[in-house]
């Protein structure tokens, strides 16, 4: 693992260049500690289909007052499935611009379906900005021009060059300060990878397994269907990540990462619940005090109460 200190434009940023299984794996701990990953690609022969590669990983996440980025060479001898763990299961935000490129390219080339994801350029998008490319939003709301000369450089050759790797960490370095921007705001950029194949959605007249769920109180003689157990679950397993909307939008439209997880084990692999229905579950189970929202709009545990109550 290579180290390096730059100086972005009014930031300071700490650069790994990753190239083996070790060094990543001692980066690991402190990507854990963050709240958000940036993340981007560059990739190689993405004029052709079938000879396209991704190049390297960029990730990037905040440590203190500092950013620190790593760039994951994924052309030589590490394997990138070591990237699946923090973006498939990591309860951080995957923060990216555009992750209908980047997100779809990762599960395409890596089998990775990253989730949970905000993109920046639909945050931007939702909130009404015109031209929302990444150098138009860094132009705009940090005044910095982004010199774009490296995107389509040959990043097939090693070593990289330290102007591929400035512009490289520059990118997601940029995409973490808006997102950070964009979440002070209270704009949401959530995104969600479609099926990998086709799934049949449930809709009000499909019956759903159901099994009884004890210890609701008053309540034990009602019956919870397995989209409200498996809402229950994700709401347990990942605390204060999902609103009401989004865990209903995911739910309905992906099957990632741990969520996607319980889904298949709960729901079953050949089902997706419409919207409406996720949120009709969702409201039910606020109603009932198995799950809550708090202070900040996200869902969280609830409480349990005694039958005796």
């Amino acid at each position: 693992m290579k180290h390096f200190q730059d100086t972005g434009p009014g930031i300071e940023y700490d650069l790994h260049l990753v190239n083996s299984e070790e060094s990543f794996n001692m980066l690991m701990p402190r990507m854990a500690a963050a709240t958000a990953l940036a993340i981007d690609i560059e990739t190689i022969n993405w004029w052709n289909r079938d000879e396209e590669k991704i190049s390297i990983v960029q990730i990037g996440f905040r440590e203190d007052a500092r950013i620190v980025v790593a760039i994951v060479d994924t052309l030589g001898s590490l394997s990138p499935q070591i990237l699946r763990h923090p973006f498939e299961l990591g309860l951080q935000v995957k923060v990216m611009h555009n992750a209908s490129f980047d997100a779809v390219k990762l599960e395409q080339h890596f089998g990775i379906r990253t989730s949970p994801v905000h993109d920046t350029m639909r945050a931007a998008q939702r909130n009404g900005e015109k031209g929302c490319s990444l150098k138009a939003l860094v132009d705009r709301h940090f005044g910095y021009i982004i010199d774009k000369t490296e995107q389509r450089g040959d990043w097939s050759v090693r070593p990289l060059r330290h102007e591929q790797l400035r512009y490289a960490a520059l990118d997601v370095v940029f995409t973490l300060l808006l997102y950070e921007m964009q979440t002070a705001k209270g704009l949401y950029g959530d995104y969600s990878l479609k099926a990998s194949a086709p799934l049949r959605q449930i809709v009000l007249s499909d019956p759903v397994p159901a099994t009884p769920i004890t210890n609701i109180g008053s309540r034990t003689d009602e019956v919870l269907s397995a989209l409200a157990r498996a809402i229950i679950q994700i709401v347990e397993q990942m605390p204060g990540r999902f609103s009401t909307r989004f865990l209903a939008l995911t739910i309905s439209s992906e099957r990632a990462g741990l969520t996607g997880w319980i889904l298949d084990r709960t729901i079953g692999l050949d089902i997706i619940p419409t919207y409406s229905i996720s949120t009709e579950q969702i409201d039910h189970l606020l109603a009932l005090g198995m799950i809550k929202v708090n202070e900040n709009g996200r869902l969280e545990p609830g409480r349990h109460v005694s039958a005796d109550e």
